[in-house]
C-alpha cells in the first residue's frame, strides 16, 4: 500500500474540531436560504484558500502551477507525477475528499445544533 499521511488515514469521524482560518464562518450562514450543507462546506473551504481551492477542489489551475508541483494534470482529471516526482495524485484527492468530508459533516453538526435551539 502507499505511504499516506497519518491524518488522511483517520476515519472521517475521528476528526472532532475542524477549525475554519477564512473569513466565512459557520455563524455567518443564512439558515432562511436553500443553501445545502455540502454547498457551504465547499463555500467554507474556498474561503480558507481560493488559490487552493482553484488548484486542488476545482482543478482549474494552469499547467505552469502544477508543473511548481511536480504534476500534470490530464484531462479526465487524473493527476501525472512529472519525471523525479513521487506519484502523490491519489494523496491530492483523497485530502481534498478529507476536507471536503470534515466541512460538511460540521456544516451539519452546526446546522443541527442551531435548529435545536
Amino acid at each position: 500500500q502507499d505511504w499516506l499521511p497519518s491524518r488522511l488515514m483517520l476515519a472521517d469521524n475521528a476528526v472532532k474540531i475542524v477549525h475554519f482560518s477564512g473569513e466565512l464562518k459557520m455563524w455567518d450562514r443564512n439558515l432562511l436560504e436553500p443553501v445545502k450543507d455540502e454547498q457551504f462546506a465547499a463555500e467554507l473551504l474556498r474561503s480558507n484558500s481560493e488559490w487552493g481551492a482553484r488548484l486542488w477542489m476545482d482543478k482549474a489551475g494552469t499547467a505552469e502551477e502544477y508543473a511548481e508541483h511536480g504534476l500534470r494534470l490530464l484531462e479526465d482529471g487524473s493527476w501525472v507525477a512529472l519525471e523525479g516526482t513521487a506519484a502523490v495524485g491519489h494523496v491530492i484527492d483523497l485530502g481534498v475528499a478529507k476536507a471536503l468530508s470534515a466541512a460538511q459533516r460540521a456544516a451539519e453538526q452546526w446546522r443541527q445544533d442551531l435548529e435545536a435551539l
